[in-house]
C-alpha cells in the first residue's frame, strides 16, 4: 500500500526529460514473490488514490538495494531486518516517517547540492539527510507506522490515512 500511495502522491513531479523522476518498488525481507496484496490494503489504497492492481510481493534482493538512491521502511524493525542482509541499506535507509521527519530540517538547516540533474540531486539530499538524522527534532510519536498486515481493518485505515511524505514541490525535490 505504501509503495502505491507513494506513487499516486509523487506521480506529477517529472525528470527534465517529462517521464517520472521516480521509480518506486516495493519489498520485503519476509516475503516470497508473487503474493497478491491484502485485500484491504489493496481496497483502501485506491480509496487513496492508489493503483493496487497488478501488485504482486517481492522479496528484497541484491539487485534492488543497488539500484535504490533511498530505501524507505514502515518500522525501524523492518529496516534492521532488511540492513541485516544488506548492510549498505544503512547509508540510504530511513523508515517513512523519519524520512519525512529529517528532510525539512536538511532543508532548512544544510545548505543542498548545487547539482542541476534531479536525480543526481536527490542522492545528495538523500546522504545529507543520513548523516544529520540525529540532528533532527524528534517528535513523541516516533518514526515506526504499523505495518497493517495481518492486523484489523481499523489499523489498515489508520496507516493508510497518514500522508507523512513532503510535499512533491519541496526544495529538495
Amino acid at each position: 500500500m505504501a509503495e502505491q500511495l507513494l506513487r499516486h502522491e509523487l506521480g506529477g513531479v517529472t525528470s527534465p526529460a517529462g517521464g517520472p523522476l521516480f521509480s518506486l518498488r516495493s519489498a520485503g525481507v519476509q516475503t516470497r514473490d508473487g503474493y497478491r496484496m491484502d485485500p484491504t490494503s489493496a481496497r483502501l489504497s485506491a480509496v487513496h488514490g492508489g493503483d493496487p492492481s497488478g501488485h504482486s510481493s517481492a522479496r528484497l534482493s541484491e539487485r534492488l538495494v543497488a539500484e535504490a538512491d533511498v530505501m524507505l521502511t514502515m518500522t525501524r524493525d523492518h529496516l534492521v531486518d532488511a540492513a541485516r542482509s544488506f548492510p549498505s541499506i544503512l547509508l540510504r535507509g530511513f523508515t517513512l516517517l523519519e524520512f519525512a521527519r529529517v528532510l525539512p530540517f536538511v532543508i532548512a538547516e544544510v545548505p543542498l547540492p548545487a547539482v542541476e540533474d534531479p536525480a543526481a540531486r536527490l542522492r545528495g539530499v538523500v546522504r545529507l539527510a543520513a548523516a544529520n538524522r540525529g540532528r533532527a527534532p524528534r517528535g513523541a510519536a516516533g518514526d515506526d507506522i504499523d505495518d497493517p498486515i495481518g492486523r484489523s481493518e481499523a489499523t489498515h485505515t489508520r496507516v493508510a490515512d497518514r500522508s507523512p511524505l513532503p510535499s512533491p514541490t519541496s526544495p529538495a525535490i
